[in-house]
């Protein structure tokens, strides 16, 4: 029996089409909405509910420790507030942000979308970053930098919110870079493993880079820099000592002057994401009267 040919024409596809499809961003409002589950306001008091409520062995008032925020002077106390409350009154879990399951695999940097705090554009206002902080200071010390070049303090309830979409327990930091050559990165001589149970926030970012980075570096450590980043170590740390007492070097003079966040991205070698780094903002290189942050 002859076997009968039948030709088939083949769609064609443009390249661009072939790509990987990116999901749409997440609405400022889901992140927003975070914010309020995470950080109520009680009785005119804003407290942090996002941590399991403990196991307690007598039943709780919640409406005597609604009144309990206050004392009969008004004095705001949120430290006596237990944690993770369920209440009508109360924001319920955003229904966008699922729990995080153990068992299934973390999603790559390349499918993760990051918090709006965490991000650089890198083609719009490369000289602009939503977070103007300087690594040295510690992660309460963080601002917005407004678009006319002010200073705006980032809030506690801004800095609860969810490190990524969908939310993750690791986050390996393995590269920096240095405006404006984002496409030259280094190697982290001491990688940063970012770890949180219950999926990582902007707050254990910010607190995790900073811990890191105002570590005292090893003689081992530094004997396997480059000569390059040996030179900017040792002259940033001659020029610290001048302003603080501390007289050993730390892991963040290998940045030199370098030492204001500029973001995050997927690292190039595809193993984990680069911290974005960059001298100060030009917007913000200018005196400011009232506010001494240097």
């Amino acid at each position: 029996m002859a076997t009968k040919v039948v030709e088939v024409a083949i769609e064609q596809y443009d390249p661009v089409e072939l790509e990987p499809i990116v999901s749409p961003p997440i609405p400022l409002s889901d992140w927003k909405a975070w914010s309020y589950y995470a950080r109520p306001c009680v009785n005119g008091v804003e407290v942090d509910n996002l941590s399991p409520s403990p196991d307690l062995d007598v039943e709780l008032d919640i409406q005597e420790m609604f009144d309990y925020l206050k004392s009969p002077g008004g004095t705001p106390h949120p430290e006596r507030w237990i944690k993770g409350q369920k209440h009508i009154a109360l924001p319920p879990r955003p229904t966008r942000w699922k729990r995080v399951d153990p068992l299934e695999p973390i999603p790559f940097p390349w499918e993760i979308q990051l918090n709006p705090l965490l991000t650089h554009s890198l083609i719009t206002f490369p000289d602009l970053t939503p977070i103007y902080w300087n690594l040295t200071f510690q992660a309460t010390i963080l601002f917005f930098l407004t678009e006319d070049g002010g200073l705006q303090f980032v809030l506690d309830n801004d800095i609860c919110q969810p490190a990524t979409y969908p939310l993750v327990t690791h986050m390996y930091v393995c590269a920096f870079a240095f405006a404006p050559d984002w496409n030259t990165q280094y190697k982290l001589p001491w990688p940063i493993m970012l770890q949180s149970r219950d999926g990582i926030t902007c707050d254990d970012f910010f607190v995790g880079i900073h811990d890191n980075f105002q570590q005292h570096m090893k003689k081992s450590e530094y004997e396997k820099l480059g000569e390059e980043m040996q030179r900017r170590a040792m002259s940033a740390h001659v020029h610290n000592l001048n302003v603080n007492a501390d007289n050993f070097m730390k892991r963040v003079d290998i940045l030199g002057d370098n030492v204001f966040f500029r973001g995050l991205a997927p690292s190039m070698n595809m193993e984990g994401w680069v911290l974005l780094l960059g001298t100060e903002p030009p917007s913000m290189i200018r005196p400011r009267p009232g506010l001494d942050v240097y």
